[in-house]
């Protein structure tokens, strides 16, 4: 239970460097593309019901480095954070306000009986 914490943490921190490397032009839209389809899965998960304990550590493990990825993947195109516009700082915002209310939605929603 606390390396499932641990990794909810983790994911949280994850969340916050992707939000400093997107910017703003054709490589940047398909990042937050990218994030917001994987995290569309992650809630779609939570949103389910329980998730085994013995699947949690796999599950957070697979979306980490889902995120990872996009993130080398924009910061080998030249993402800039310091290209944002407005609104595209209001959605990388949105997404990781996201991130960080599935990850403790997913700590929450164990189930240590299956």
């Amino acid at each position: 239970m606390k390396l499932i914490v641990k990794r909810t943490l983790t994911l949280a921190c994850t969340a916050g460097f992707i939000f400093t490397l997107a910017a703003c032009s054709s490589p940047e839209e398909k990042m937050m593309s990218d994030m917001e389809s994987a995290l569309a899965k992650v809630e779609k998960q939570v949103s389910e019901g329980q998730i085994c304990v013995s699947e949690a550590d796999q599950k957070m493990e697979a979306f980490g480095s889902k995120l990872e990825s996009i993130a080398n993947k924009a910061e080998a195109k030249g993402v800039d954070p310091d290209n944002f516009t407005p609104e595209q700082e209001k959605r990388l915002e949105e997404i990781a306000g996201r991130m960080m209310r599935v990850s403790m939605q997913f700590a929450t929603s164990l189930d240590t009986s299956c």
